[in-house]
């Protein structure tokens, strides 16, 4: 007489599914007296279960025996996972995109799905109290000269940091709850800060960073699309007219080119905040502030300011340093040392006529 096994309940995760349909008990062979074997028995799900071994009907001959035993069996785990979808956007969205190096401005999506042999999704595999029992994923640069130890996230994006914690129905995304919500990264400058790049086509990947079933095959999901890193700078003008009329604040993001730097012209996406404009050394104690003419934001055009700010006339003649916060990604070592904000000289009063000389204009 051949016994019955049949799934009872569902021990782990709490809630999760449990249908006696995901039980199959195979083909039940005598091994010895008494006891049976099943080699090809399955639980199409993820979790733990108990299972119970009966008579069959619970009876013995023709009497009722009503005796049997259950037994805890799992935790089932992952076949593998699947990329189900993925994005990657450059942070600027121009005619020609591109990212900035130390930019976190990357955007990032993907959803991950755990399945079982047949390739499907492993609703049970879910986060639970102890977070050991799941798989966990980072991000790698893939196919590039870039060292993936440069990635880091955006931290007012992702306070958790770069890696994922949490999975949900068989599902892990980066923002740990929907794929259509991105998650912001970037790549660092290299820590000399020295120029590099421009790097096109870099690739970024999803690699296993916790395995706790040892699951084999386990290889890099390659995100869909890529990003062209830039790195870059910010650079001012210096002004010089009469002390009666405005100086208009010239400015200009450069990008490196592998051999100089040039005029980043792809760069309609910086956009400049008056209130970041600060003057330094002022030796004449010049009275001067900047003034718009549309508002806070002056975006870039072609990578170049237009006449939006200027610094109001002085009233006298002299000259003063001022300066921009620009972002990390767009500050330079302009002086050998560290990063620094883009600085510039703004003079006034230094015109005069001369029945041989058209214009002349003092350059530092």
């Amino acid at each position: 007489m051949v016994p019955e096994v049949s799934p009872q309940r569902l021990l782990r995760p709490e809630g999760g599914r449990f249908e006696s349909s995901l039980f199959s008990t195979g083909e039940l062979t005598r091994i010895a007296p008494g006891r049976y074997q099943s080699d090809n028995a399955s639980w199409n799900e993820a979790g733990s279960l108990v299972l119970r071994a009966q008579l069959p009907n619970n009876r013995y001959l023709t009497a009722d025996a009503d005796i049997g035993s259950e037994a805890q069996v799992g935790r089932f785990y992952p076949f593998g996972f699947e990329l189900d979808e993925s994005s990657l956007l450059n942070a600027c969205l121009s005619d020609t995109p591109f990212s900035y190096l130390g930019d976190p401005s990357i955007e990032a999506q993907y959803r991950l799905h755990a399945v079982n042999r047949a390739g499907n999704v492993l609703v049970n595999y879910t986060a639970e109290p102890n977070t050991n029992y799941q798989a966990q994923f980072g991000f790698t640069i893939v196919g590039s000269d870039i060292d993936g130890t440069r990635l880091f996230a955006n931290p007012d994006n992702a306070p958790s940091g770069i890696s994922n914690a949490a999975w949900l129905d068989g599902a892990l995304s980066f923002n740990q709850s929907d794929v259509d919500t991105p998650r912001l990264l970037g790549i660092q400058r290299q820590t000399s800060n020295v120029e590099e790049g421009p790097y096109t086509g870099v690739e970024l990947g999803l690699i296993v960073e916790q395995n706790p079933d040892n699951i084999n095959g386990i290889g890099v999901f390659t995100l869909d699309g890529t990003v062209d890193m830039i790195f870059g700078r910010l650079v001012l003008d210096n002004l010089a007219g009469p002390e009666d009329e405005t100086l208009n604040i010239i400015a200009r993001v450069e990008r490196w080119d592998g051999q100089r730097f040039v005029r980043h012209i792809a760069d309609s996406c910086t956009q400049l905040t008056a209130s970041n404009f600060a003057i330094g050394a002022n030796p004449n104690t010049l009275n001067s502030s900047v003034v718009r003419n549309a508002g806070e934001q002056m975006p870039l055009t072609l990578g170049l300011s237009s006449e939006d700010f200027g610094w109001s006339p002085a009233g006298a003649s002299g000259e003063f340093e001022f300066s921009y916060q620009a972002p990390v990604w767009l500050r330079y070592n302009w002086d050998g040392s560290v990063e620094q904000d883009p600085s510039a000289t703004a003079t006034f009063g230094q015109f005069r006529g001369n029945d041989r000389i058209i214009f002349w204009l003092e350059r530092r």
